[in-house]
């Protein structure tokens, strides 16, 4: 076993925004300290759960959210205004006398 890891961390906490239990060993990106945690885990359980971590972490999903909820506006806007577009189309245009020749509204 490599001693650097001999006093890891360990923590049993649920998963939380770049943490989660397990039985690896890893170094965490935010306080440097070594922790036995999920082989994915990126940051520590105690830097997980901070206040900071929490807050950055929400203000990251609000943004996600927020930027999926555009795109799905944007996309719902372009099939409206594609139906839209295909209505238009087969619907015949409201004339007015306009006296071109042979046209089968105007001509009497």
């Amino acid at each position: 076993m490599d001693n650097r890891f001999v006093n890891a961390k360990e923590d049993k906490r649920l998963k939380r925004g770049g943490w989660a239990p397990g039985n690896y060993y890893g170094t965490c990106f935010k306080c440097k300290d070594e922790f036995v945690g999920d082989k994915r885990a990126l940051i520590c359980a105690d830097c997980a759960y901070s206040e900071e971590h929490e807050k950055e972490f929400s203000d990251r999903y609000i943004r996600r959210r927020i930027d999926t909820a555009l795109d799905l506006i944007k996309r719902a806007n372009q099939i409206l205004d594609d139906v839209y577009s295909e209505i238009t189309k087969k619907q015949p245009r409201q004339h007015s006398a306009c006296g071109t020749k042979g046209c089968k509204h105007c001509d009497r």
